[in-house]
């Protein structure tokens, strides 16, 4: 990790990833290939073009991202410069895009102290982090997946119920389409 890295959601990166694991923190996360690539990369290609509009729309940052083990791993990105270091290194309950994904998961696997949080995002059906907002993608073949906007930092909160909105549907369109994808390929 560069040192010029800055964590989003307030919480500041670990200076390396010997420093993370000594410290008991979940891995990082990354803009590397989940091992469960299949589902990921039509996750990937459905959300793109969706991605890209949205980002326009919003003049800020979108991205899809996938839970890989302990990583937050983003599978597609637009709106920002994908060759600037990212914001990743942080562990997924920390910031609104890790919460989403970790209320995907069963409430058996969530860590005690973090249930009451998963809790509350799992029934919002949403999250927001110090700067950004997150949503989850259902039907994604049991992958846990979910959408995020950067969003600006004094929103206003009907700034943020619309963008809440927006990104909302958008799951919903990606969703529809992956399932549209998955009965298309199970009926040849």
């Amino acid at each position: 990790m560069t040192p010029d890295r800055r964590a989003h959601d307030g919480e500041e990166p670990a200076a390396s990833d010997e420093e993370a694991a000594a410290s008991g923190d979940e891995p990082a996360a990354s803009d590397e290939e989940p091992a469960a690539s299949g589902e990921a990369l039509g996750l990937a290609a459905v959300a793109r073009p969706h991605l890209d509009r949205l980002a326009r729309e919003l003049g800020a940052p979108v991205s899809a991202a996938v839970l890989d083990g302990g990583h937050v791993v983003r599978i597609a990105r637009s709106g920002v410069d994908l060759a600037a270091p990212t914001a990743d290194d942080i562990p997924p309950r920390a910031g609104a895009l890790g919460r989403v994904l970790l209320s995907l998961r069963p409430e058996d696997e969530w860590e005690p102290a973090d249930a009451a949080a998963l809790r509350e995002t799992r029934l919002r059906g949403w999250a927001e982090g110090a700067r950004s907002i997150a949503v989850p993608v259902r039907g994604v073949y049991g992958l846990p997946a979910a959408l995020e906007v950067a969003a600006p930092e004094h929103a206003t909160r009907l700034e943020t119920a619309a963008v809440v909105e927006r990104l909302m549907t958008v799951a919903r369109t990606i969703d529809d389409e992956l399932r549209a994808s998955a009965l298309e390929r199970g009926g040849r």
